[in-house]
């Protein structure tokens, strides 16, 4: 099975000196292809921070972030931008949908930012629409929909341009339960027919027994890793 992303002695501090505050310690994780995992812990243990940097959107301290085999800090800001457009999708838990944008716009533009001609990336915008049940609301906005709908929207846009990681920020966190659990399935469902890697971070126990493999994190550690199934 191959390695998708890996962390290797992974730190990261806020602040300074006395004021400094570990948010991870010695991080060090493999994340294989179509594996879905499950982050668990209280909010302060470090699951926003290991998806952040996993994500690009945040650098660590010290320590190596592999992504797709290409070491995060050998390349320049361009190129990881263009890694994270082309290779990872995100989706968070207030959806961060475009107000002004349709459902099917907001799943169209990350394919018409990388490139994609327009009639194909229009194609699978629709089809991504429908995957998610949503066919019937693509040219509604975005408060033009229920949170549940804003957030299938939201993994839709994630799966635009085939990534092969998604990192989900507590996806369900603003939704009742048992939407929360149909968003997570239809996630489930869709990365395994793409062969993409999930990475969900939640506070929420039920998730285990969709997720392949459970890591469980406290004061910026992980202190287990378990195959669930």
């Amino acid at each position: 099975m191959s390695t998708i992303a890996e962390t290797i002695n992974l730190d990261k501090k806020y602040g300074v000196k006395q004021l400094s505050v570990q948010a991870l310690h010695n991080i060090n994780l493999k994340l294989h292809q179509g594996e879905f995992v499950a982050v668990l812990g209280e909010s302060g243990s470090g699951k926003t921070t290991l998806l952040n940097i996993l994500g690009t959107l945040d650098t660590p301290t010290s320590g190596k972030v592999v992504i797709g085999g290409k070491d995060l800090l050998n390349l320049n800001e361009k190129a990881v931008v263009k890694l994270r457009r082309e290779k990872i999708g995100l989706i968070f838990q207030f959806y961060n949908l475009i107000p002004v944008l349709t459902a099917f716009e907001n799943v169209e533009l990350p394919m018409i930012i990388s490139g994609v001609p327009r009639r194909e990336a229009q194609k699978r915008a629709y089809e991504l629409l429908a995957e998610v049940g949503l066919s019937n609301r693509a040219n509604h906005r975005p408060e033009e929909l229920s949170g549940g709908q804003q957030q299938r929207v939201a993994v839709a846009r994630s799966l635009a341009n085939k990534p092969m990681l998604i990192l989900a920020d507590e996806p369900t966190g603003d939704l009742d339960s048992a939407t929360g659990e149909q968003v997570m399935k239809l996630l489930q469902k869709l990365s395994k027919e793409q062969g993409s890697t999930v990475l969900a971070a939640t506070h929420d126990a039920s998730i285990l027994k969709l997720a392949d493999r459970a890591l469980r994190m406290k004061d910026g550690k992980i202190v287990s890793d378990e195959k669930v199934r």
